[in-house]
């Protein structure tokens, strides 16, 4: 229940300061990079999310082009890269490189063969499975406090107001 409590203090922490840094004009430079490892601290289901809101041009354009970057880049730790590398040679898959060919937030994904065939293998992250849970525990955090407050009707009915 910390956690989830802090994760969305943070978040309100950082819509304000994007708020504070726009209307102050001031270089949001440092801001938008603690913005995406926050992000990506947070887990595979709010990268998703926030992938999401950029695709549909829903955010203001120096958080699409922080968007973009957590799309093109690759993303992988150094010990999640090191224990996979060990793991793919273990296996009779040749890799092409030892780079990744693709990644995301679950998975990383490397070219290379298998039994004679060209192939793909995915890789998912060590502790996916943690973050994806504590992902799921702040999303139902986030709910019950929509709901608590009374926001939850609005944004699931999306609910006209009428002057």
């Amino acid at each position: 229940m910390i956690f989830e409590v802090f994760c969305v203090f943070k978040c309100i922490y950082y819509f304000f300061m994007y708020k504070i840094y726009t209307y102050l004009n001031i270089s949001k430079t440092v801001l938008l990079d603690n913005i995406y490892n926050f992000i990506i601290n947070l887990g595979p289901f709010f990268i998703k999310i926030f992938q999401n809101l950029s695709s549909k041009k829903l955010l203001p354009i120096d958080l699409l082009e922080l968007s973009e970057k957590s799309k093109d880049n690759v993303y992988y730790n150094t010990n999640d890269y090191n224990n996979i590398l060990q793991n793919i040679k273990r296996t009779n898959f040749k890799l092409d490189s030892e780079i990744p060919y693709k990644a995301g937030s679950i998975c990383l994904v490397y070219k290379g063969e298998y039994g004679g065939n060209k192939s793909i293998i995915k890789i998912c992250h060590n502790n996916i499975k943690e973050k994806m849970e504590n992902n799921i525990l702040i999303i139902n955090f986030l709910i019950k406090m929509c709901n608590f407050f009374g926001c939850y009707g609005i944004l699931i009915n999306n609910t006209n107001f009428r002057s």
